[in-house]
C-alpha cells in the first residue's frame, strides 16, 4: 500500500514503508518506484569516514556527498535521482527520532537490546592511539570514524539476538550510536561541577570530598543529599586532639640511664 512516509524540504514522499531493516520502495515524481536498500552501521560508518571534513569549528558531514553514497548503495545514480537525495538522508539517519538517553539496562535498538558499558581510560587511550594517523600531506590527523567504531566495539557488552553489529539498520545503528556517545562522551554543559553554574564554594566541597574519602566525583553526585551533607559536616569538624603519651619516672628519667629492656622468650 503506498503512502506517505515523511516530509522533507517541502515534498511529501510516498511509497511502501515496511520498517528500516527493510527495502524502501518510493514514488518518483515520474510516478515509477525507486528502492533504497536497507543501510546498516557498516556502511554508515564507511560512508562517513569519506564525508566527514574537519573544519575549524569542528567535523562537518558533507551532506551531497553522503547522500550519494546511500544512493550509490541502493544502484541509484545521484546525478538522477537528486529528488530523492533528501529522504535518503532521512533513510540512513534512521528517520527523525530523537536521540535515545543513555539508560541503566539494555537499550531497545528495535531488532535487538544492546547491553552496554562505559569504556575504560586504558580503553580510550588505546583506541585514541590507533585512531592517530601520522604523517602525510596535511599532517597528523584523527581518524575520527575509527575512533568512535572503537568506543562502539568497546562499550557494546552483547546483542539480543545476537546479531551482527555490521548489518544492524539504520534505526538501530542511530540508536547504537547516540547511546554509546551520551554513555562515553563528556558534557561539560550539562555537568553541574563543570557547567560554571554552581558557586566555587560549592565545587570545592566536593572535590575536598573525593580527597578525603577516596571518590569520583561521580559517586559523591550519586550519592543521597542528605549523606553528602553529613559527610561534609564531619570533615570540616576539627579533628580531636591526641592524648598525651606517658611520661617515664624513676630512674630512667635521669639523663645518663641505660634502659634495658627484656623480651620474653616466646618458646
Amino acid at each position: 500500500m503506498v503512502a506517505a512516509i515523511a516530509a522533507l524540504d517541502g515534498v511529501v514522499f510516498a511509497g511502501r514503508f515496511d520498517g528500516f531493516g527493510r527495502p524502501l520502495e518510493v514514488v518518483a515524481p515520474d510516478g515509477a518506484m525507486a528502492v533504497l536498500q536497507p543501510w546498516t552501521y557498516a556502511a554508515h560508518l564507511a560512508a562517513l569516514r569519506d564525508c566527514v571534513v574537519a573544519e575549524p569549528e569542528g567535523l562537518v558531514l558533507d551532506r551531497a556527498r553522503f547522500a550519494a553514497h546511500v544512493l550509490a548503495a541502493s544502484g541509484l545514480a545521484p546525478a538522477a535521482q537528486g529528488w530523492l537525495r533528501p529522504l535518503a538522508l532521512w533513510w540512513a539517519a534512521g528517520g527523525e527520532e530523537d536521540a535515545l538517553a543513555t539508560a541503566d539496562g539494555p537499550v531497545d535498538l528495535g531488532p535487538a537490546r544492546a547491553q552496554l558499558r562505559p569504556w575504560t581510560e586504558g580503553e580510550r587511550l588505546s583506541a585514541l592511539g590507533a585512531a592517530l594517523v601520522r604523517g602525510g600531506a596535511a599532517g597528523d590527523y584523527l581518524d575520527a570514524v575509527g575512533y568512535l567504531d572503537a568506543m562502539v566495539r568497546r562499550s557494546l557488552v552483547a546483542l539480543d539476538p545476537p546479531l551482527a553489529l555490521a548489518a544492524l539498520d539504520s534505526r538501530a545503528t542511530a540508536r547504537l550510536l547516540a547511546a554509546t556517545i551520551a554513555l562515553n562522551i563528556h558534557d561539560p554543559a550539562a555537568d553541574p561541577l563543570l557547567s560554571g553554574a554552581l558557586p566555587a564554594a560549592a565545587v570545592e566541597a566536593t572535590l575536598g570530598l573525593c580527597r578525603a574519602l577516596g571518590w569520583t566525583p561521580a559517586q559523591v553526585l550519586a550519592a543521597p543529599a542528605a549523606e553528602v551533607q553529613r559527610l561534609l559536616a564531619l570533615v570540616g569538624m576539627p579533628a580531636p586532639a591526641a592524648a598525651p603519651l606517658p611520661r617515664a619516672t624513676g630512674l630512667a628519667t635521669l639523663p645518663d640511664a641505660v634502659v634495658f629492656t627484656f623480651a620474653e622468650d616466646a618458646a
